[in-house]
């Protein structure tokens, strides 16, 4: 085929995921139906629709039902059956996306049939009226960065993680052609963990104790290590300590949700690893069960298993399976006076009074919704879970959950630096998730209720700033309700 040709036909080729994978070399020859231009190279993969060959000219995808194929690689679109492979970390991998897959097959009317060898779980999907198989879900328990490593070796369709990609991995990622993970569309939250402890002197868990005494792990996924460092700031001498006095540390998915201790800063503030605390990440060691998804074409039975888990039939899964669903929660302002009343006497002493009054005046008559977000460290994007809160609050927007109502976008910022300027960037991150909001929505949708964008600086700290979780947690936009 010519260069010239090749150019011609290429508004035909788009990437598309590798649901179909090849171990063998198979070369096979595509001819198009409109004008007999053809390539010839090997198959990589197919989706039901789409082969991806690689040629002379890159990695190229063609549309079957546009082009005619000849040679041994070529695949029988009207019985193929998509195969689809998730891996990563084996808190998803070996249970909680398993138990959802189960419910995924009932709600399309199939039967889940599974199979479980070394290292994998396999789900056959078979239609409960014709009895053929309609797909295949292979799950692959590893670790979070494995998982990344076989998505890049296109092992693996999803790569499923209790942590931000990297940036190291996402570079990598997008340099083996499958996009930037790190943009808005390309993650995906399945619900929430967090790692508690319980016992502790006092029922209470201080920072001072952690600092002393260091933490043992009851996990074991080597993934809850950097909550731990990132989320506390404990060095490598800290964790796994010996000591009777250590703090031992669990996921909340496997113990009793209601017996864990609260985490105290070293100005007093106590956050409790209650459902709402960890939906809003108030409780700093939350973490988001994440799928990643690279950016390809996604083959019908992958979108329709992502929109059901969003769904309350999967939501309710994610819940019966000991982990913090996703669905917001109205948090009355009546709940809250222990939160004002140990915050504003700790608010920065340049906050006037008019400034608190002003606050009280916004927020002081609504209910606060439990999702909330927040920055990526070190960067001035939303995290995971933030990215997340916006899809989750545009669904229940477009739902006509708060029809006739005003959500109020509330800013507060850490205590670092002067109240003024602090001030202003709080509104600067109110008015950014005020932007992504209305991208997710759409000028029609966001007619549909009135939101409001407010700045409140260092008026109500619900952490320590002494601390860098502390920080981290007054730097904030909350959602409000009236």
């Amino acid at each position: 085929m010519s260069l010239d040709r090749a150019v011609r036909g290429a508004a035909l080729f788009v990437f598309t995921v590798v649901i179909a994978t090849f171990t063998a070399a198979q070369d096979i020859t595509l001819t198009a139906q409109s004008d007999g231009f053809s390539v010839t190279g090997e198959i990589v993969g197919f989706d039901g629709r789409y082969y991806r060959v690689r040629t002379e000219f890159g990695i190229l995808t063609l549309d079957s039902e546009i082009v005619n194929c000849t040679g041994e690689g070529c695949v029988d679109a009207e019985n193929f059956v998509p195969s689809l492979t998730f891996a990563g970390e084996t808190t998803l991998s070996g249970n909680l996306l398993p138990s959802i897959v189960e419910a995924f097959s009932f709600d399309i009317g199939a039967i889940a049939e599974r199979e479980t060898n070394d290292g994998e779980i396999v789900y056959k999907l078979i239609d409960r009226n014709v009895g053929s198989t309609v797909a295949e879900f292979r799950f692959v328990l590893s670790t979070s960065s494995q998982g990344f490593i076989d998505l890049s070796a296109r092992r693996a369709d999803v790569a499923l993680s209790i942590r931000e990609i990297t940036d190291d991995e996402a570079d990598a990622l997008k340099r083996d052609g499958l996009g930037d993970l790190r943009r808005p569309g390309r993650s995906q939250i399945i619900g929430l963990d967090a790692l508690v402890s319980e016992g502790n002197e006092g029922g209470r868990l201080t920072t001072e104790t952690l600092a002393t005494h260091g933490v043992t792990l009851l996990s074991p996924s080597a993934d809850w290590v950097d909550v731990l460092q990132n989320g506390m700031g404990l060095s490598n001498e800290k964790l796994n300590a010996t000591s009777v006095n250590a703090a031992e540390f669990y996921p909340i998915s496997t113990r009793n949700f209601g017996r864990a201790d609260p985490l105290v800063g070293v100005c007093g503030f106590s956050v409790l690893p209650t459902r709402a605390n960890i939906k809003s990440e108030d409780y700093p060691l939350t973490v988001p069960l994440l799928l990643y998804l690279p950016q390809t074409r996604q083959p019908e039975i992958l979108k329709e298993f992502l929109a059901f888990i969003r769904s309350d039939a999967a939501q309710l899964v994610v819940r019966r399976a000991g982990f913090v669903e996703l669905t917001s929660e109205e948090i009355p302002v009546s709940v809250q006076g222990a939160r004002f009343a140990a915050s504003i006497p700790r608010a920065g002493k340049f906050v006037p009074l008019e400034d608190l009054q002003a606050m009280v005046d916004v927020i002081g008559s609504a209910t606060r919704l439990s999702m909330t977000f927040r920055t990526a460290s070190g960067a001035n994007g939303l995290d995971a879970q933030s990215k997340s809160n916006i899809q989750q609050l545009a669904a229940e927007i477009r739902s006509g959950k708060f029809d006739g109502k005003t959500l109020v976008l509330a800013g507060f910022s850490d205590g670092q630096g002067e109240a003024a300027p602090n001030k202003d960037l709080s509104k600067s991150r109110a008015d950014a998730v005020l932007l992504n909001l209305s991208r997710a929505l759409g000028r029609e949708q966001m007619e549909r209720v009135s939101i409001e964008a407010h700045g409140f600086g260092e008026a109500l700290p619900i952490g320590c700033d002494e601390s860098g979780w502390g920080r981290r947690i007054n730097r904030r936009v909350e959602v409000w309700l009236r």
